[in-house]
């Protein structure tokens, strides 16, 4: 059961799901997959949980898990503010 704040930095305890962020991962359970040892034609097992951040902490990060580094807590990828740029307009000038 998610307890706390997935971010290690924060203490945030879980209270409810009408706050924060809950994520879903399907990661694998056996190392050597993650490391391509395995044949392609075995199984590999996988397993489902959850992580949660809290109201705070969902608002910059995310949980993002890859077979080679597992599971961590990221910065969410930057939104560019395109406002502020330049537009190309065709008048059909020539």
């Amino acid at each position: 059961m998610v307890g706390t704040c997935a971010n290690p930095a924060c203490s945030a305890r879980f209270r409810t799901l009408c706050s924060g962020k809950l994520f879903l991962l399907e990661t694998s359970t056996d190392a050597d997959a993650s490391a391509g040892k395995l044949p392609v034609f075995t199984p590999v097992p996988h397993r489902l949980q959850y992580f949660w951040l809290c109201d705070l902490c969902a608002k910059t990060l995310q949980i993002v898990y890859d077979s080679a580094r597992g599971i961590r807590v990221e910065p969410l990828p930057e939104i560019r503010d395109v406002t502020d740029e330049p537009v190309a307009v065709d008048n059909g000038f020539k």
